[in-house]
């Protein structure tokens, strides 16, 4: 399996979210596009991407919100993806990972938990 691993983190000083690889020095934590690329981020702000795109073709990173609609649930509820150490998954804070995560057909980002704004793209 060549599953791709990346994470996201919003840079400490300019405040632009930046994409790529995860490394720590100094109790200091980075994203590196390459070999001379890389930012300083907070490390509040750091998501590891799910693997998953929404139906917009949008990559799913945990702390995105997200709106859904499937089987179990009313129309347009909105969640938190989280990782569950318990059973090593992505899931829909508070929702049962295989009704939630599986539906992305039915998964919109609408923002993330480190904004205050909720867009509606």
């Amino acid at each position: 399996m060549n599953r791709e691993i990346k994470f996201r983190g919003k840079n400490a000083f300019s405040g632009n979210w930046f994409y790529g690889f995860l490394t720590k020095e100094d109790e200091k934590y980075f994203i590196t596009k390459n070999s001379s690329e890389f930012y300083q981020v907070d490390q509040k702000t750091i998501g590891q991407w799910t693997g998953l795109y929404d139906k917009n073709g949008k990559e799913i990173y945990e702390g995105d919100i997200v709106m859904y609609d499937n089987e179990w649930t009313k129309p347009n509820e909105t969640g938190v993806i989280t990782w569950n150490k318990n059973n090593s998954s992505f899931q829909i804070k508070g929702h049962i990972p295989s009704s939630s995560m599986k539906h992305l057909n039915r998964m919109k980002v609408i923002g993330n938990i480190y904004e205050s704004e909720v867009t509606n793209e």
